[in-house]
Formats: C-alpha cells, sequence, structure tokens
C-alpha cells in the first residue's frame, strides 16, 4: 500500500520503504526530524519530487515491483530509501525490474542499515516469534544469496541504478560488514554515529 507524505504532480518520486516491524511511524511522526521531513523543506527538492512511503505487512513479495511498474508510470525519475529489510525488498524489486526491462526510472538507490548479507539477531528471533520475515534475514538465507549473486552479476551491474549504503557505526542489529552489500563496481558509502533506529532521524 502507498501512502503519499507529498504529492504535487510532481515528475519525480522518493518512495520510501521501511524494515521489519517498520510502517508509517518508521517515517511520519509527531516529534523528530524524520527523513520525509527534512526532505520536503529542500525546495529543489519539494518542487520536483512527490514524496511516498510503501507500507507492506507480508514476506517478501512482488507487490513493491508491480507498484514501481503500474502505479507510478507517471513519474520520469524514482529515488527508493530503504532502512532495514525495506533495503533488500528494494534489491529484489530492482532485479526484477531489469529483467522485465522496466528499470530505467529507478536512478537512484540509498541503503540505510540494510542486513545485505543478513543478520545474525534473525537466527534468535524467528526461534521467539516464529516469523517468516525472521528466516528471511537470517545470514545465508536463500532469499539474501539469491538476490547477492543476481546483484553482482555483471551482465547487469551497468543497469542498476546508483547506490549509497549508509552505515551506523552503533548499528547492534545490523552488523557493519552486512550494511555494505557486495558490489563489484564502484559505490558510495557514508559512515555515521547512528544507531539502528536514529539513522532515520
Amino acid at each position: 500500500m502507498v501512502r503519499f507524505i507529498l504529492e504535487d504532480n510532481n515528475k519525480h518520486l522518493i518512495l520510501l520503504i521501511h524494515g521489519f516491524t517498520g510502517g508509517k511511524e518508521t517515517w511520519v511522526e509527531k516529534e523528530g526530524n524524520r527523513i520525509p521531513k527534512y526532505l520536503s523543506k529542500i525546495k529543489e527538492i519539494s518542487s520536483n519530487f512527490d514524496i511516498a512511503y510503501f507500507e507492506y505487512f507480508t514476506k517478501f513479495s512482488d507487490k513493491i515491483e508491480r507498484i514501481l511498474e503500474v502505479e507510478f508510470k507517471k513519474y520520469d525519475k524514482i529515488i527508493l530509501i530503504a532502512h532495514s529489510m525495506g533495503g533488500l525488498i528494494s534489491k529484489a524489486a530492482i532485479l526484477k525490474l531489469i529483467e522485465s526491462n522496466n528499470h530505467n526510472k529507478i536512478a537512484l538507490f540509498i541503503s540505510l542499515c540494510v542486513p545485505n548479507n543478513g543478520s545474525n539477531l534473525a537466527n534468535l528471533g524467528r526461534f521467539i516469534l516464529n516469523n517468516p520475515n525472521l528466516k528471511d534475514l537470517a545470514p545465508l538465507s536463500n532469499i539474501i544469496d539469491t538476490t547477492n549473486r543476481k546483484w553482482i552479476n555483471q551482465s547487469i551491474v551497468e543497469l542498476l541504478p546508483e547506490t549509497i549504503y549508509f552505515q551506523g557505526k552503533n548499528d547492534t542489529i545490523v552488523p557493519k560488514e552486512s550494511s555494505i552489500g557486495y558490489e563489484s563496481r564502484d559505490i558510495q558509502i557514508v559512515y555515521s554515529d547512528d544507531d539502528h533506529s536514529s539513522i532515520l532521524s
């Protein structure tokens, strides 16, 4: 489900994708300076980009790919900003769009504390919570392995969007070595003193 934070018939879109157990509160909060609030105050962004977030409640799915393909046809350029598990969902969607030859609109992918190589906490949590998403977040899970192998495939490297990885120095959920994805190209890495949640502020 897509919810707009700023919709002004602009040519471009910034789409935010939350992580495991996240939702509206990841991006929209009464208190605090969340990312959409910050972005909407920048005139160059607010006058050129609509801002929306994608809410999901199920395990990995094709929903986001369909939304990017169908509902956002009117946009010339799309920037994906994803937190935690939302980054894995975004990568899977980007890869499917490349396979279907409909990827050109994704210009930039910003990865915020994404467990590109899994998270050991997922192994512990899945036994306690019995949630299928946690299985997919575990190191060496099938979904992570498949996504990483496709992402570094030389035949599609030039088709991938520009990617920026944000690593939180004090993130105890996603290990530092996991917050940077496997890449076979030059990418940008931003190091911050944030933890898994404060990186959103």
